[in-house]
């Protein structure tokens, strides 16, 4: 029977974990970018695995090294595999990482949630979506900046966020801050391109 898109294959036949050298990868990866090269990770379900069972873990210890070197591998692979769903969702919703941790995740998650989902015809995660709003009200506004482009990328599957994002909006004594500054042209195209209906409880 073919295996399912995404799905990935559990261990190996001595019920190990397969390893790899994530420390390693990552450094290979980091050259390939400063040659202006995109990273390309042809790997298969072990290595996603591997890589899968990583993230849980440096989510449990807070090592956020290991974090960002997984999500940077993560955005140089070739398939998308399901199992990472859940573990950026998880990340996004913990209080303890860093704002730059969170916009790697959320630049990850466009890649593994969305795109992912809209090439298999599949709605986002009502998790995905409540724990990206959340995101709003974060006092980060870089932050904040990042969450309104990964809804804009979501399409009309955002319109739902509608007045958790005018609730937040950026106050004008806030304007002389460039993320507030452009979480407040990204919000105005969105209430433009959702329609009025969408303005309502502004």
């Amino acid at each position: 029977m073919p295996r399912k898109e995404g799905s990935l294959s559990t261990e190996n036949p001595d019920g190990t974990v397969p390893r790899m050298d994530i420390e390693q990868s990552y450094e290979k990866a980091l050259r390939t970018l400063k040659r202006g090269l995109r990273p390309r990770h042809p790997w298969g379900p072990k290595e996603f695995l591997f890589l899968a069972e990583s993230l849980k873990e440096a989510l449990t210890s807070q090592n956020e090294k290991l974090i960002e070197q997984i999500l940077c591998l993560l955005q140089g692979t070739e398939r998308t595999p399901e199992i990472f769903e859940d573990l950026l969702c998880r990340l996004l919703a913990l209080s303890w990482p860093s704002s730059r941790i969170k916009i790697f995740a959320l630049d990850t998650s466009t890649k593994y949630i969305i795109q992912r989902r809209r090439k298999l015809s599949l709605p986002l995660p009502p998790l995905y979506l409540k724990t990206v709003g959340l995101l709003l009200e974060n006092p980060n506004p870089e932050l904040k900046e990042w969450a309104l482009r990964v809804i804009d990328e979501m399409g009309k599957e955002g319109r739902p966020l509608a007045s958790h994002i005018l609730k937040n909006r950026p106050r004008f004594w806030q304007m002389g801050n460039k993320h507030h500054r452009h979480c407040h042209d990204i919000i105005e195209m969105l209430m433009t391109k959702w329609g009025p209906h969408e303005r309502v409880g502004k």
